[in-house]
């Protein structure tokens, strides 16, 4: 087998059936430039220079992941859920998606939460190694947001 630096850099085979399909690259003359306006047309101002920028900060924006661990049969459920959510929309529906939206319809609901604070139970943080405590907090936080939901308004 041929060593890494001894492999050509490019395949003389595919780059005669690239040339075959789509043909000779033929650069544009000087005076080809010249009489080609330029993309914004002539009497457009160029964009300004942070216009790139903001892009690139969209897209770390993006980026950013919220994890949150689900055993193999919650996350099943999320499958199906997402898969019959998007029966009733007529569209594609993913589990990412439905978390977001509810973590918006939580934000949305942070002033009746606010309101709702004097009829929460005080809970307490049990350990991760204790499933059934843990499942019974998380379903009183379920409870305590639905409550919140539920009196939010509609925007």
């Amino acid at each position: 087998m041929a060593r890494r630096r001894d492999r050509p850099t490019v395949n003389p085979l595919l780059k005669d059936q690239v040339a075959a399909i789509v043909g000779p690259v033929e650069r544009p003359s000087q005076s080809d430039r010249e009489r080609t306006p330029p993309k914004g047309g002539a009497g457009d101002p160029a964009p300004p220079r942070s216009a790139g920028r903001g892009r690139s900060a969209r897209k770390r924006e993006q980026g950013v992941h919220i994890k949150a661990r689900f055993t193999r049969s919650e996350a099943d459920e999320v499958e199906r859920f997402a898969r019959t959510l998007s029966s009733y929309l007529g569209t594609t529906v993913m589990g990412s998606e439905v978390t977001r939206a509810l973590w918006a319809l939580a934000i949305r609901s942070q002033d009746e939460l606010a309101d709702l604070t004097g009829k929460a139970p005080r809970m307490d943080r049990p350990s991760y190694g204790d499933r059934m405590a843990m499942a019974q907090y998380e379903d009183a936080i379920a409870d305590f947001l639905l409550l919140a939901l539920k009196q939010t308004p509609r925007s």
